[in-house]
């Protein structure tokens, strides 16, 4: 557990590094991706500028509605510094990154005329290697972390700024990054033949299979299990939506071919 690097002289974020060195990784294989099905590279650029840029506001935006009441305490207590103290320097949230990179990749598509298709067979299967990346960053800065654990490949955090030190706990954060890893691989096995596959059926693809994974995922965290409702955290109900959103659009996009 790493949470910062010094890199020639300075000291660096390690989950920050993960996330652009992600999307660094993510935006070239988007890229080969494109000539495979026929895409033009700025429309894979830009459209995944607006498709970043709108999942580090909902990512943001979803972490300040999550925590929106120890940030309304933390604002009564100490103003408007404080306020934009746990507006900065707090996390993320997955799930409203996903809204707001869905958002700003239909809102380029429908800007742009861009063939919405084409831009998703290049777009879509690289989220997961994206979320991948992010969750080793959490694992080396001890955010998201496991329950309590003395099993097998239990980690024992000693420095970390936001998360448990001194209990060992189940690597929860590696296994989710080898779940959206197999995630991206599957993708990319999606398209075939010389069509690209429809955006809705990629889409209802991922949804399902992250919803389920991330589900069953959320048991083994241990960071969040005072934000429950009827037994479930918040995330697994967002889950569920996801797995059943996924199913619907899985159903009316699987016998859909291009013209």
């Amino acid at each position: 557990m790493h949470p910062f690097v010094d890199i020639l002289g300075l000291t660096i974020p390690t989950y920050g590094l993960c996330l652009v060195c992600g999307a660094l990784l993510a935006g070239l294989i988007a890229l080969a991706l494109g000539r495979r099905c026929h895409a033009k590279n700025e429309d894979v650029i830009f459209c995944g500028m607006y498709a970043a840029i709108g999942a580090l506001i909902g990512a943001k935006a979803g972490f300040i509605l999550a925590h929106a009441g120890e940030i309304i305490a933390a604002m009564r207590q100490g103003g408007l510094r404080e306020l934009f103290g746990a507006f900065v320097s707090g996390g993320f949230l997955s799930f409203g990154a996903m809204i707001g990179g869905l958002t700003g990749f239909l809102l380029y598509c429908r800007e742009f005329g861009a063939d919405r298709d084409k831009l998703a067979c290049c777009l879509l299967p690289t989220a997961p290697l994206l979320l991948a990346c992010c969750r080793i960053g959490c694992f080396c800065a001890g955010c998201c972390y496991g329950i309590p654990w003395q099993g097998p490949l239990a980690v024992l955090n000693t420095c970390s700024p936001v998360g448990v030190n001194g209990v060992p706990l189940f690597p929860v954060q590696l296994l989710a990054a080898a779940a959206s890893l197999l995630l991206f691989v599957l993708m990319l096995c999606l398209p075939s033949g010389r069509y690209p596959a429809p955006f809705g059926r990629l889409l209802g693809v991922f949804l399902t299979l992250y919803g389920a994974g991330r589900f069953g995922l959320e048991f083994l965290r241990g960071d969040h299990l005072d934000r429950m409702w009827l037994g479930l955290t918040w995330s697994q109900w967002f889950c569920l939506a996801a797995f059943i959103a996924g199913v619907l659009l899985w159903r009316r996009f699987r016998k859909l071919r291009p013209a």
